[in-house]
């Protein structure tokens, strides 16, 4: 059995979204910096000629708060993703690999309660399928019967012997 890659493509996915900071913690003054954390693929569904990607990005924001015995706060969320990725030739009994990767994040403070997080993603998507072929083995010749001295060997001279060729089958010399 053999795979063949049906389909290759790499998609850009761009993430907004607004987000509240959490009641408990304080309000903000100034965003510091957004990390991605992890992307998980929760699902991937493969669908004439294209690739469904469902996942999540969990991101951690970090903050200047109003509280003046800590400053720096942080908090992490949840961004929910979806991708269809166009894929010619793909169908549904295929055998689908998913990457994720995060390329980029930023985050800006819209309201002191309220952040506006941006995340890019690389989905990266090979479709294949299993192919079972079949392979032509060609036959192994069988070893040359053992002469011993004295004795007489008979054989049909075939199609591309040459001299050196039959003295190495027959474990003698050309001389």
């Amino acid at each position: 059995f053999l795979d063949q890659v049906v389909g290759e493509a790499t998609h850009q996915l761009v993430l907004r979204e607004t987000g509240r900071i959490p009641p408990e913690k304080p309000e903000a003054q100034k965003v510091l910096d957004i990390f991605v954390h992890s992307v998980e693929i929760t699902d991937t569904e493969v669908l004439a000629n294209k690739v469904i990607v469902r996942g999540i990005v969990e991101v951690k924001v970090t903050y200047v708060g109003t509280s003046p015995t800590q400053p720096v706060h942080a908090f992490e969320e949840r961004i929910m993703f979806n991708a269809a990725v166009p894929i010619p030739g793909a169908r549904p009994d295929m055998t689908v690999r998913v990457t994720v990767t995060s390329e980029f994040a930023s985050v800006e403070l819209v309201g002191p309660r309220e952040v506006a997080k941006h995340v890019v993603l690389k989905v990266t998507v090979r479709v294949t399928r299993v192919l079972q072929q079949e392979v032509l083995v060609r036959p192994v010749p069988a070893p040359p019967p053992e002469c011993k001295p004295g004795e007489v060997i008979e054989y049909t001279i075939q199609p591309g012997d040459t001299l050196f060729k039959l003295a190495r089958r027959f474990g003698t010399t050309v001389d």
